[in-house]
């Protein structure tokens, strides 16, 4: 057997643990890892709905001191601002 040869008895899991970490992270979905994954996709989706509640409630209450007429322009944009804030963090949940 040459040097550059794999063993016969060579198997793909084998093969995964010699490709590059990224690589190996990226394939982990695929090869079942167990639970822990599923504890931490359950803890992303609990986060990214409290992203998104807090966002909404935001939305809602700019709206109504916009209605009233009668607000601080600083806490409209402060407010305004934190809502930005939350988009940019909702989108890296999607990329």
């Amino acid at each position: 057997m040459r040097t550059h040869e794999k063993p016969k008895s060579f198997s793909k899991h084998k093969a995964s643990l010699l490709r590059p970490s990224y690589e190996r992270r990226r394939m982990s979905h695929r090869l079942g890892a167990p639970g822990a994954n599923e504890a931490e996709e359950q803890a992303s989706r609990t986060l990214l709905a409290g992203l998104v509640q807090e966002h909404r409630d935001l939305d809602s209450a700019i709206a109504v001191l916009l209605e009233a007429g009668a607000c601080d322009p600083l806490l409209i944009a402060r407010m305004k601002k934190r809502k930005l804030q939350l988009k940019d963090e909702i989108s890296r949940f999607d990329g």
